[in-house]
């Protein structure tokens, strides 16, 4: 049964392609993603340490700190101007959702 469900992989195989032309991993930049070719910067690595404790949860539902935050980062704005997201597709389908009416072609 679990066979009939059809992969729908994001991105490109660069562990394919390393394997099939015998390029090491690191040698390959992947722009068939939104993946950074520098890895992640050493100020994530170093917050990625420090919250280890905390990783274990899933994120606050409501998260006002967070948007007060970018809101004064950015100045001009509100906590309530702050829109957050688990990455670009759910906030453009939120969007959409918000602003494109039924039956409507939005480009």
């Amino acid at each position: 049964m679990i066979e009939r469900i059809k992969r729908r992989p994001h991105g490109g195989d660069v562990w394919k392609f390393s394997r099939e032309h015998k390029v090491p991993l690191e040698e390959i930049i992947d722009f068939s993603a939104p993946i950074n070719p520098f890895g992640a910067p050493p100020m994530a690595i170093e917050a990625i340490k420090n919250f280890s404790q905390i990783i274990k949860f899933y994120p606050d539902r409501d998260p006002k700190e967070l948007k007060e935050s970018i809101a004064n980062y950015i100045g001009g704005v509100t906590a309530d101007n702050v829109v957050l997201g688990n990455g670009s597709v759910e906030l453009i389908y939120a969007f959409i959702e918000l602003f494109a009416k039924k039956q409507e072609v939005a480009i």
